[in-house]
């Protein structure tokens, strides 16, 4: 017991090491990333145009794509120090596992089940000190959309994520949502929210492209409630909030003004809303961050993707087949 905890000591307490990432963008992709606001303040707006929302290629992971184009890019050595688990992976193995079962519809209705109690049950304990930082993560509740999740689950991924942030990060948590019956459930589902930023009159597989404009002009103290929206030749043009009550910050909607965070804060985490966070020190990730030049660089997590194991079931109901 004393030489394992003299390891741990020694794991928690030695100085974090970054790894710069070349290659790819597809090889860096996390569907996360932590910058400095001050990166975002300095992109420029012709860059995060909105006429991107209606290009064609622009999906979900644009919201990181972006970025990757115009930053060095980062990882820790150690996997342990910055990562996530991604939930949405597992249930995709869960569906390949019982696709060939005869009764593989029932089999996986069981396991998603068996997966929601699990993630119900979950607990995150802060650790540590927040970072000044404001995460945020789009979430698309209503319709199939790109991926195989669950309607029912994917409530249940934002929630565990939105407590591994706050536990792990920062307790200024933002959603973003592209429809009214989202925007609504965000608001009594899942703890308090600093803000939440409706982007409505988009495809719901643009909502990260949409939501990285979004938090680029809120950190810059641009104004979002008369941006417009570009055709895909870009020949015709409507105002984004179209037949909506207002686009971006509901609480500039309520209150008259943007929450001061958003001018405020020294970072931006980004996420997207299934995956559990996890880190060793919010401290030493700030630490790190600032040292890889700040203005030039982002860090992004490792990403884990967690497989379904017969004893996660009771031994019972799934098939291993890889």
């Amino acid at each position: 017991p004393t030489l394992l905890a003299l390891l741990l000591g020694a794991a928690w307490s030695r100085p974090w090491q970054l790894a710069h990432c070349r290659g790819p963008k597809q090889a860096k992709y996390s569907a996360a990333w932590l910058a400095a606001s001050d990166l975002l303040r300095a992109l420029p707006e012709s860059y995060l145009n909105t006429s991107r929302l209606f290009k064609r290629g622009t999906m979900m992971e644009a919201a990181s794509f972006l970025l990757l184009e115009k930053t060095a890019t980062y990882k820790t050595r150690d996997f342990l120090d910055f990562y996530v688990e991604h939930l949405s992976w597992y249930e995709r193995r869960l569906i390949v596992a019982t696709n060939p079962l005869a009764d593989g519809a029932k089999v996986l209705g069981d396991a998603r089940r068996a997966l929601a109690t699990k993630l119900k049950a979950m607990s995150f304990r802060q650790k540590q000190r927040p970072l000044d930082a404001v995460a945020v993560m789009p979430f698309y509740g209503q319709g199939q959309g790109q991926g195989p999740s669950d309607v029912g689950l994917r409530g249940i991924y934002l929630n565990a994520t939105l407590d591994s942030v706050r536990a792990a990060l920062t307790r200024t948590v933002v959603v973003a949502v592209h429809n009214e019956r989202d925007l609504e459930f965000v608001e009594h589902c899942c703890g308090p929210l600093a803000d939440v930023l409706y982007l409505p009159n988009i495809r719901p597989e643009k909502l990260g492209a949409a939501s990285l404009i979004a938090v680029h002009r809120l950190v810059a103290g641009l104004p979002l409630h008369d941006a417009r929206l570009y055709s895909r030749d870009e020949t015709k043009a409507k105002r984004w909030d179209h037949k909506a009550a207002f686009v971006g910050s509901r609480r500039r909607h309520q209150n008259g003004a943007p929450p001061a965070f958003w001018r405020a804060s020294k970072y931006v985490y980004y996420t997207e809303s299934d995956q559990i966070l996890r880190i060793r020190s919010s401290k030493a990730l700030a630490a790190m961050a600032l040292g890889a030049d700040p203005t030039n660089s982002i860090l992004v997590p490792h990403r884990g993707v967690p497989l379904p194991m017969p004893e996660d079931f009771n031994g019972g109901a799934i098939l291993a087949t890889e």
